[in-house]
């Protein structure tokens, strides 16, 4: 039911991008490369090592969550730009995986 709410939401927009350019590139990086450092930086405080340490990491690197966009719309903030945050957040999360897992193989 939330990805058929999510595909609705963007359906029925009248353009694709719902929010401005840089509203949505703001919220995909915080998501994408913001979280990632933070939970690197939490998990090494912690004393997390190995494995568990690169589980955290590339969890945090994730795309935007439907449940987000659940929450968004049901109270009415702001969905429209969760929802151009989850379609690029989506589109970006591969390739930005792929190169936290690289770099977590030969730096730590």
């Amino acid at each position: 039911m939330a990805m058929f709410s999510l595909g609705l939401s963007i359906a029925l927009q009248p353009k694709f991008m719902a929010s401005t350019l840089s509203i949505t590139l703001m919220s995909t990086i915080l998501r994408l490369f913001v979280g990632p450092v933070i939970m690197a930086a939490a998990s090494a405080i912690v004393g997390l090592k190995g494995v568990i340490f690169h589980v955290a990491t590339i969890q945090a690197a994730l795309p935007t969550l439907i449940t987000c966009f659940v929450i968004a719309k049901q109270h009415n903030i702001y969905p429209e730009i969760i929802s151009s945050s989850i379609i690029i957040s989506t589109m970006l999360c591969l390739p930005v995986v792929i190169i936290y897992f690289i770099i977590l193989q030969h730096y730590t």
